[in-house]
Order: structure tokens, then sequence, then C-alpha cells
């Protein structure tokens, strides 16, 4: 199949995703606004750009634009977010299916659906989502079930969806690992004003009880206020720089600061991109990981800050089990289910009457 990925900022879910299927004999063309990874660029055959740097308001009537270059392909793949691209690619292109892939949803996060999401999961022919509670969520919620008679936009439940893991691709396992760093490493998003994404708690706790947080933001904000709760911040990497900068580390942080349904539901590229590593996952108020990581025995499970002190030196023993089951958490594993909802999209359409 010919399949165009669109996305705002091409991230490695995206990336990793387009990967494995195009491993399993698929011709991916990958359109984006900018690049999260600029790194990564070289890995993906066919990319093209349809951003404004002078206005944003110009980018829904960018990507327009660019979708109608690539008249010959069988399904579009759209990436949130912004979460505009799901039903503005379906209204360029009606005639083909198109996939909303839904792993940031405000609807998670804060409990309300945007306009964007609502119209986006209702005019696109399937739904993917990054975990089970996320689907689970939406399949519950009003925002999504409600069916308009006479609208273009219907339930999600009558839509094909799936589960995809943000697992990493084959070839980032086994990178070389570096020298041991004693500590607990966090990589991703950090805040100082959202509760669910505030760790400087956790590094000042860490901190005083003598273990070191090391902290790799997705950028280079709050690094004072990070290195006065005690956390040792480090650059921003290239992304397979950064897989081998974490496996120095005894444990990757998993979770959040705080109760919160985004984390909960959450399967997040972190805790595979830890596995990936080589090292065991230290999970804390994040539900779905949890479940997970205790099935598999890649780490574990605390209930209170308190705990990490008392467990810390089992890292050596769950590095030996991460590392031995590590080659069978990679996106191959995904590739079947990605397959198997194209197939449902594309049987249904063909199954239309014509002018559908």
């Amino acid at each position: 199949m010919k399949i165009i990925y669109a996305s705002y900022a091409c991230c490695a879910r995206v990336i990793k995703e387009g990967i494995a299927m195009m491993q399993a004999g698929h011709n991916i063309i990958f359109i984006q606004q900018t690049m999260a990874n600029w790194d990564l660029l070289q890995a993906l055959p066919i990319t093209s750009f349809y951003g404004n740097a002078f206005s944003s308001y110009a980018l829904p009537k960018n990507f327009k634009r660019k979708l109608l270059l690539f008249p010959d392909i069988d399904l579009i793949h759209v990436h949130n977010e912004p979460s505009w691209l799901g039903y503005i690619a379906k209204e360029v292109r009606p005639d083909i299916p198109v996939i909303f892939d839904a792993h940031d949803l405000d609807a998670v996060r804060y409990g309300k659906a945007t306009a964007d999401e609502r119209k986006s999961i209702g005019a696109c022919d399937a739904v993917i989502f990054p975990s089970q509670g996320y689907r689970e969520y939406c399949l519950g919620s009003k925002d999504f079930t409600k069916s308009y008679k006479g609208s273009k936009y219907t339930s999600i439940v009558n839509k094909p969806t799936e589960v995809i893991y943000s697992m990493c691709n084959e070839h980032v396992i086994g990178l070389p690992s570096l020298p041991r760093i004693p500590g607990i490493v966090y990589q991703g998003g950090v805040s100082i004003d959202q509760g669910y994404r505030d760790y400087r708690n956790v590094a000042l706790y860490l901190t005083k009880n003598d273990i070191s947080f090391h902290v790799y933001g997705a950028t280079m904000d709050f690094i004072k206020e990070y290195s006065a709760a005690g956390a040792i911040c480090m650059p921003t990497l290239p992304y397979l720089d950064l897989i081998k900068e974490l496996t120095r580390y005894d444990w990757g942080f998993v979770g959040s600061p705080i109760d919160s349904p985004q984390w909960n539901n959450a399967m997040p590229n972190k805790m595979f991109e830890f596995i990936a590593a080589g090292i065991p996952c230290l999970v804390y108020k994040a539900d779905e990981a949890a479940e997970f990581v205790t099935k598999h025995k890649l780490g574990v499970v605390v209930n209170s800050l308190d705990e990490i002190p008392k467990i810390y030196d089992q890292h050596e023993l769950y590095r030996r089990i991460v590392q031995e089951k590590r080659h069978q958490f990679t996106m191959k594993s995904q590739v079947d289910k990605i397959q198997g909802l194209y197939k449902k999209v594309m049987d249904k359409r063909m199954k239309l009457p014509s002018g559908s």
C-alpha cells in the first residue's frame, strides 16, 4: 500500500510506526510541518513539509494543498496533535480511508474533548489509541459516542479501533551501552505549572535520600528550577544518542508526581525507550504502565516515593530480565494489528456503493 503518515512534528511514535510499516513492505510518505527529532530525518526515505513559519493560521490551508499533491495514495494515517489534521485530511480525501492516531488528547488529560478532537474522531474511518485506557475512556465518553442524524461526524462506537503501543524499532535495541552512572533517569517533557509533569518534588525527595535524579528534558526549559530541586539536568540529545545515554542508569522513571487521568491511562514512549536501552522501569502513579511492567517483570511499581530507597538495589536483577526480554517488545510486534485495521477500513470502503 501507498500510505501518507501525516503529523505536525513527526514525533517518535510516527517514526516508529512508519519504519515498521516500511519494513513490512508498504510505501510510506511522511508529511509534517517540522521534526521533533531532526536527526531521524535521514531514516525517512520520502518526506514533505507543509509548514509556514510566518503564520500558524496558514498551516491547515498548506496541509490541504500538500495532500492534493499525492493523488495516488491508498490511505492516510494522521497523528495528533494538533487534532485538526484528521478531519481536514478527510475533507480533502473523502474517497480514501483516513485513520486517526489519537495519542495526545485533551479529553483524557483534562476530561473534556476539544472541538477538533470531536470532529476528527467523528470524521475519520478508524481510530488508533496508544493504550487500553485511552480507548476505554474514549469509547465511554459522550464527546465521542454521540451520533448526529445527517451529520458526517459519526459515533466512535461504529468505527474500528485498535491499541498500538509506542514500542521501539528493532535497530534501537542493542546500541552500545555506556559506563554506569548510579541513579534514576527521566526523559521527556517537564513543567513547573502542570502538576502531572512537575517532577521537582520527586527530584527533591530522591536527592535528600542520596539517589541522583537525572533529567533529559524534551527542551532546555526550566533547568534553573529543576537544578534548584536537586535534579541533574542533562542536555537535549539526538534520539539514538539519548537511547545510548539511558543505558547508563539504574532505573528509568515512568509515571507522574500526582494522580492524573493522563498518566494512569498512558503507555508512554519513554517506558519502551527504557526497555530498549535495557534498564528496568520504576513505575509510580501510572496504572496501565504498572500493569504492563508487573506482568512482564520489567521493573518495580511503587505506591509511595518512600518505597524507592528500599527497593533501589533490585535494579541489577531487573536489568537482567529486561535485557533478556526486550526483543519481544518492538514495533514489529504491533504491525499485524496496524495492518489488520487498515484491511478493515479498506474492505469497508470497497463495499460502499459508488459515490459514497
